[in-house]
């Protein structure tokens, strides 16, 4: 295939092609952790709490959603740095792409990391408050909208809350790898035409 900077070789298409999947997966990546972060009806319950209680330890099950939507709304910018490093073949261009891919991926397995931590604090400030403000009116609206009694809600509600940061950790799992690929081409890539880079 020929481009105006030149013919490309079999290097270079693959990791073009690991970059149109890269832009896919920052569009899923930040379509899905908004889509989790406010699915309902678990958003408004902890933000009810929140409101009820005054306690950020609700919020705490979105860090892997927040770390998801940060990342994938940086990785736009190695992607553009990376297919115009590839297709101009600016090594300085991808020594940025690389860097900030690093940084997508710590940001992947933060997700990956807090998706998958247990919060023991959680169901102890669930129990605390059910028990401490059991004719709070939050408490019957939980009843009503999981279908559980006072005695089980604590626990059904700490399930929910795990299974849903936990998909964020599968799913940031799963996307580490399509940039550790392309981290790797493009230093195979460098490494073979490093003559050309200026």
């Amino acid at each position: 295939m020929n481009f105006p900077c030149g013919p490309l070789d079999t290097i270079q298409l693959i990791a073009l092609i690991l970059f149109a999947l890269l832009t896919l997966q920052c569009l899923l990546g930040i379509g899905l952790g908004i889509g989790f972060l406010l699915q309902p009806p678990l958003y408004n319950t902890i933000v009810d709490l929140n409101s009820a209680f005054d306690k950020q330890t609700y919020f705490s099950i979105y860090a892997p959603h927040i770390l998801l939507i940060i990342g994938s709304g940086l990785v736009a910018i190695p992607i553009i740095l990376g297919i115009v490093g590839i297709l101009r073949r600016r090594w300085l261009y991808l020594m940025i792409c690389l860097a900030l891919l690093s940084l997508y991926m710590a940001c992947l397995s933060g997700a990956v990391a807090s998706g998958f931590a247990y919060y023991d604090q959680l169901k102890q400030n669930l129990q605390n408050d059910a028990s401490n403000y059991s004719t709070n009116l939050i408490w019957t609206s939980i009843r009503s909208t999981y279908n559980c009694t006072i005695n089980n809600c604590v626990s059904t509600l700490d399930d929910i809350m795990h299974a849903n940061k936990q998909r964020i950790g599968i799913i940031s799992s799963v996307f580490l790898l399509v940039p550790l690929l392309t981290s790797i081409i493009i230093i195979f890539h460098m490494r073979r035409d490093v003559l050309y880079f200026k």
